[in-house]
């Protein structure tokens, strides 16, 4: 008795088609890492201006809401701080006052974005004058469309 041991057509059919199949899912996965670099080109540049009464000190973060390109800041006010973004990135701004002397004034921090040398604001916030310390914070995020 005589026993062939080989692959029927059927299994070799399929195992190209298997192989095919895999060498397309990688071909598709490497070109979209192509396209898309694990740190793309910034798409844009924001600008961030902390103003209101003259001379409010405070403290806070700014830059965007990757861990690379945010910054702690200290200051007095006004102060304008540029940085650039990502398509994915936030854009933020949590600024509060240290203190205030004298107990009334105004903390007004807006997002610019900087379009061919030009600023739009895209987003605006504010604390209201207060008695005594002045309390609270401004909170900013903007997403890049």
């Amino acid at each position: 008795m005589r026993v062939l041991l080989g692959l029927s057509t059927e299994t070799k059919v399929f195992s190209a088609l298997v192989l095919l199949v895999g060498a397309i899912v990688i071909a598709v996965v490497a070109y979209d890492i192509y396209l898309h670099p694990p740190d793309p080109e910034p798409a844009g540049t924001a600008r961030i201006e902390i103003r209101g009464t003259e001379g409010i000190d405070f403290r806070g973060t700014v830059g965007t809401a990757s861990e690379a390109n945010e910054h702690v800041i200290e200051g007095s006010t006004p102060v304008t701080f540029t940085t650039p973004y990502r398509s994915s990135d936030y854009v933020t701004a949590d600024i509060s006052p240290a203190k205030l002397e004298g107990g009334q004034g105004t903390l007004k921090v807006e997002i610019k974005k900087v379009i061919k040398g030009k600023d739009k604001t895209v987003e605006a916030g504010q604390t209201e004058p207060s008695e005594g310390p002045l309390g609270g914070n401004v909170f900013l995020i903007w997403k890049p469309s």
